[in-house]
């Protein structure tokens, strides 16, 4: 259920389609940042990601992507 939770408010936090894909370290969650990106959207984005077991950001191929990962064992 947290899987789905954070899925849901990334969503909601970037107005993007998140993906999903399993990992070994848990449910991978990605969504595109939008462009342009004001602080208040990073601050909403920032806050959805930190509640995840893991997080991050990316620019790879000029696009800037955000990812969480959930394992829902904790």
């Amino acid at each position: 259920m947290r899987a789905d939770e954070l899925r849901a408010a990334l969503q909601h936090a970037t107005g993007q389609h998140v993906t999903s894909s399993q990992t070994t370290a848990g449910l991978r969650l990605t969504a595109p940042v939008p462009t342009p990106c004001v602080a208040e959207r990073w601050a909403a984005i920032l806050r959805v990601v930190e509640s995840a077991d893991q997080w991050g950001a990316t620019d790879a191929a000029g696009r800037q992507t955000v990812w969480a990962i959930v394992r829902e064992d904790s």
